[in-house]
């Protein structure tokens, strides 16, 4: 170094700490995660609810036979009347708002991305709900700290054929079973549903990932079960089991109030259980094993 040079260090642009640096948003904005609608779309429709829907059942019936010396006075007359079901509809929404500043100061496209965002929230939200019917079944099999096993899914499907006198024949009625997502590495343990259609093919497109068949029943797991002290209230059933009955289907309402901007999404639905014998609750353990 020659005498009198300088040792001081030169002035350096520093990335992050001055305005020069160049910074650049991604022009579209990321979707975020909901769960897929299963429940609703394999349930029975029923007709409007109103302000509430009253299902008329009728009761079974027994025969007796008739001695051959009979004159056919005094016979055994059955009630055929069953005990009613009920549900009370209600309303469920999603909404947002915004200032007239924000779409100026911006390029996010909000009327569309908005619309469909809110439209996943609130088909998440309603499968939710109408799940909480599972929680009034008579017929249930496991509890909390549970894993599913293939013990407990053949005693569900039996029970299911033993309550309804035979009209739930497996290989034949489509059974659906929906099961907490923890539940996936016991599924996955039983031979039943660790086979060639888990795997799936060209020729079988069931599953791949999303949905399986295997023991008679079509497996699919939701992160929208109802969680209570008995665990993940999980379900077997056939779409004649539970009823769903709309007074409004999912719409939206785009509204203005001076310089806001408003998106409201909207249903009012009834939902409930219709055949008790029909469906099984399995309650699990929501822990995903470690």
């Amino acid at each position: 170094m020659a005498a009198g040079a300088s040792t001081a260090s030169p002035p350096v642009l520093t990335p992050g700490s001055n305005h020069l640096n160049f910074e650049v948003w991604q022009d579209s904005v990321e979707d975020a995660t909901y769960q897929r609608q299963l429940f609703i779309p394999r349930i029975q429709e029923t007709e409007r609810p109103y302000s509430k829907m009253h299902i008329r059942k009728y009761a079974r019936m027994a025969a007796n036979t008739l001695a051959s010396t009979a004159v056919g006075t005094s016979l055994t007359y059955q009630d055929p009347v069953g005990v009613e079901v009920t549900f009370t509809p209600t309303g469920n929404y999603v909404a947002t708002a915004r200032s007239f500043n924000e779409d100026a100061a911006t390029n996010v496209p909000f009327d569309s991305d908005l619309a469909a965002e809110m439209e996943r929230a609130l088909a998440e939200a309603s499968d939710g709900s109408a799940l909480t019917a599972v929680t009034s079944l008579t017929n249930f099999r496991g509890n909390a700290g549970m894993q599913i096993d293939s013990a407990m899914l053949r005693n569900a499907t039996a029970l299911l054929q033993n309550n309804t006198n035979g009209m739930i024949v497996i290989g034949t009625t489509t059974i659906y079973v929906l099961l907490d997502p923890a539940q996936h590495n016991a599924v996955m343990s039983m031979p039943e549903y660790a086979n060639a259609d888990v795997r799936g093919d060209d020729e079988n497109p069931h599953v791949r990932g999303v949905w399986s068949k295997g023991g008679g029943t079509m497996l699919m797991y939701s992160t929208v079960l109802t969680v209570d002290a008995n665990g993940a209230n999980g379900v077997m059933w056939v779409p004649s089991a539970f009823a769903i009955g709309w007074n409004e289907r999912s719409q939206v309402d785009r509204q203005t109030l001076e310089l806001q901007k408003r998106i409201i999404l909207f249903n009012h639905f009834g939902s409930g259980v219709r055949h008790d014998a029909r469906a099984v609750a399995l309650r699990t353990d929501q822990a995903i094993p470690a």
